[in-house]
């Protein structure tokens, strides 16, 4: 599989968006669909990428996976990073509550929606 990885949920989020943010201009429209169907978040290419035959070491503990707001609700990714995490033996993956709700800061990206019109 040919693809552009990321491990940064916004970067991957507005790389994803190329689509949308440059597929208007005729000139460029092709390119820009072509790149962001390539793109995937680390947890999304590995939970492909590592098949089932390939085991992962044992990690004896317990984990809590909060997820960043841009691979939830922008990239709508939920569950390649639930997934990943099940396949650790010895480790056991629990939910936190509330774990969709977002922890309201987002960078600089909270900072430039309050000031743009």
């Amino acid at each position: 599989m040919e693809a552009i990885v990321t491990d940064c949920a916004a970067c991957g989020s507005e790389l994803k968006a190329y689509r949308e943010t440059l597929g208007k201009q005729d000139r460029v429209a092709k390119k820009a669909e072509a790149f962001s169907s390539k793109v995937r978040d680390i947890s999304e290419f590995l939970a492909v990428a590592l098949g089932d035959d390939i085991k992962l070491g044992s990690i004896p503990g317990v984990v809590c996976f909060h997820d960043p707001c841009h691979l939830r609700h922008g990239q709508k990714l939920i569950s390649p990073q639930r997934e990943l995490l099940r396949r650790i033996p010895d480790l056991t993956f629990r939910d936190i509550p509330d774990d969709g709700q977002c922890c309201g800061s987002a960078g600089i990206y909270m900072l430039r929606t309050m000031t743009d019109p």
